[in-house]
């Protein structure tokens, strides 16, 4: 079973991977990784996980985690399954914001109602990167969308290698389609 999703591990994840995103390297020998190039996509509920990957120049590759294990999946399809933020308005229980030059934070959140956890919705814009997670807990559909964009081809490989269920095989099959 792919697991439930929970809207604290959206957002720590997404903190994640703008820190991720936000670091680079400095090895002088190393090839200089296109910037800014990749969008990295996630949508998970309580039976199954897609992740997508795409570079600015045309290349894309998804996977697919189910009960059954994972596979490579057409990134045409993945796309089309993959909502941007879930159904529905963002969440108005709590809201944060916080403007700075080049940074931008907004939380939406809703306390968890008896027998749910909740929902959040996360927008982080930061030196030319955007994390974006709208999250629901095991009360709704226990589910969550993942879009980052301005990943670099160290965070699209790293995106690939941690993602939870894909097997080394889905995974390297998703690197080579990237060329990574």
């Amino acid at each position: 079973m792919a697991g439930k999703v929970h809207p604290l591990v959206c957002a720590l994840f997404a903190a994640a991977m703008l820190g991720a995103c936000t670091q680079r390297d400095t090895n002088a020998g190393a090839p200089a990784a296109p910037e800014h190039g990749y969008t990295l996509d996630l949508f998970a509920h309580e039976t199954e996980k897609i992740y997508l990957v795409r570079s600015a120049d045309g290349r894309a590759a998804a996977g697919r985690v189910t009960a059954d294990g994972s596979a490579l999946m057409d990134a045409g399809a993945a796309q089309a399954l993959m909502p941007q933020t879930l159904v529905g308005d963002a969440p108005e229980d709590a809201r944060i914001s916080i403007r700075a030059p080049g940074f931008s934070m907004q939380i939406n959140a809703e306390e968890s109602a008896p027998g749910a956890d909740g929902r959040a919705r996360i927008d982080i814009n930061a030196g030319g990167h955007r994390v974006f997670v709208d999250a629901e807990g095991e009360g709704g559909e226990g589910r969550a969308a993942v879009h980052i964009t301005g990943a670099d081809v160290d965070d699209a490989r790293a995106f690939i290698d941690d993602a939870d269920g894909l097997s080394a095989e889905t995974r390297a099959q998703m690197r080579a389609a990237l060329g990574l």
